[in-house]
């Protein structure tokens, strides 16, 4: 499975842009529908991260 693959609305507390970051990250043929700044990256990390 890929990313796009994955069902993310389903995900509990699954910030808005994780989906494209991991696309963007892991799916080399599928590029992130729009650039993602290094601030959002860091945000989208942060949130989704264990602490």
């Amino acid at each position: 499975m890929g990313c796009a693959d994955a069902a993310w609305p389903q995900i509990p507390d699954c910030p808005d842009g994780i989906p494209a970051l991991f696309r963007g990250l892991l799916d080399d043929e599928t590029p992130p529908p729009e650039p993602i700044s290094a601030d959002e990256c860091e945000r989208l990390l942060n949130t989704a991260a264990p602490h």
